[in-house]
């Protein structure tokens, strides 16, 4: 064995096709794209921050509002892959591409978005007990965190 690949390595025109291939397919895997979780990460905790503090406007007493949202962890995109057999039959997981929009991607079967961790809420109200608990409910609701997990307090002047 150990005689066969010198003797191939040896052969200089081999090598020269061997290279030229391993050169192909590395550009070829450069040119896809998989998607940006960061990005993903910080659009998806702005609009949540936006949609909380307009439901929590929405409640009697609560005021004008402020929110903040901490992220767990960053979501995953789950990409679809195939298996097959090489030659010496091992089996191979590959990723599947497709021609996109912007080029070669991965193709995503399903995207978990990022877990919430926490919510602070500032508002006008946030002093009345009542207007408290009702945001404490909304925001355990909508995002299922426990209450420990969100602080309501009052907005300064």
């Amino acid at each position: 064995m150990r005689g066969k690949l010198k003797k191939l390595l040896s052969n200089k025109n081999y090598l020269i096709i061997a290279l030229g291939a391993l050169g192909l397919i590395l550009i070829f895997f450069s040119s896809i794209k998989l998607p940006q979780t960061t990005e993903n990460q910080a659009d998806y905790r702005v609009e949540a921050e936006e949609r909380l503090s307009s439901m929590i406007e929405s409640i009697e007493g609560a005021g004008k509002t402020k929110v903040m949202v901490t992220l767990k962890n960053n979501g995953e995109q789950i990409y679809k892959e195939t298996r097959e057999v090489d030659i010496s039959g091992e089996y191979r997981d590959e990723v599947v591409i497709v021609n996109g929009q912007n080029g070669n991607e991965a193709l995503t079967t399903k995207t978990l978005y990022p877990e919430i961790l926490g919510v602070l809420v500032v508002c006008e109200g946030g002093e009345n007990i009542t207007v408290r608990e009702e945001i404490m409910k909304l925001v355990s609701a909508v995002y299922g965190i426990g209450r420990g997990n969100i602080y309501v307090c009052k907005l300064s002047e």
